[in-house]
């Protein structure tokens, strides 16, 4: 007699269809993990990203005056001192000026140095130009001084107010000769300059460009002031 193996056939199939559960569940369970890892190797790689370059700007231009500029050489060492600052100034932050009341600074462009020092070590080169001095010299130096210069920045940052954005540059100096041991130094010249230079476009790149025209223009104010204060002085003598 036939014997039926319906029964068995039956267990095959559940044995087959637990067997393909057994290995869907696997691959699924697989495809968790690769997602999970991909979204952890992601995150991750996002963590550790290279930060985006902080790009830095100098004041930097050619000196002109010339020795051409004045009547003859003076006969006075100048010793120019560090410069100070105004408040918001003393960092090399980059500052723009929305509206009277409001400073903020750029996150990715920054000074290579403080107004402060770009501001005097650009002014010693100019002065150093011009020719009509017979020495700059810097604090430290064995050279004595006939007269000191120092000052501080109090304006230096990017105005955005109105359609063209402005440079806006400022500065306080004080020139004094070097008196005798036990004798009162004498001011010979105080002033406060300020200028706004246009930029040429509306970015960063030329907000620098227009304060190292802002820069220049003073500090040749600065040095004919100061020969003439000197001049003046050699003459009363």
């Amino acid at each position: 007699m036939m014997k039926i193996m319906l029964p068995k056939f039956k267990k095959n199939i559940a044995h087959q269809k637990f067997h393909l559960w057994i290995i869907n569940h696997r691959h699924f369970q697989t495809v968790l993990w690769s997602m999970a890892l991909g979204f952890t190797v992601v995150g991750c790689g996002g963590l550790h990203q290279a930060p985006k370059p902080i790009i830095r700007y100098t004041i930097n231009y050619a000196p002109t005056p010339t020795l051409e500029s004045f009547e003859n050489r003076l006969p006075a060492i100048i010793k120019v001192e560090r410069f100070g600052s105004a408040p918001g100034f003393a960092n090399s932050h980059m500052i723009y000026a929305t509206s009277r009341l409001e400073r903020n600074s750029y996150v990715y462009h920054q000074w290579f140095s403080p107004p402060s020092e770009m501001v005097a070590y650009a002014l010693v080169k100019d002065l150093k130009a011009s020719q009509a001095f017979t020495a700059i010299t810097f604090p430290g130096d064995r050279i004595k001084a006939s007269h000191v210069l120092t000052g501080s920045v109090t304006d230096f940052y990017e105005k955005d107010e109105g359609t063209t954005w402005q440079a806006v540059f400022g500065v306080s100096i004080l020139l004094f000769s070097e008196a005798p041991l036990n004798l009162q130094k004498q001011i010979l010249l105080e002033r406060q300059y300020t200028t706004q230079v246009a930029c040429q476009e509306k970015n960063v790149f030329a907000f620098a460009k227009a304060m190292n025209t802002a820069v220049q223009s003073i500090s040749n104010q600065i040095i004919l002031e100061i020969y003439e204060t000197i001049a003046n002085q050699t003459d009363q003598k």
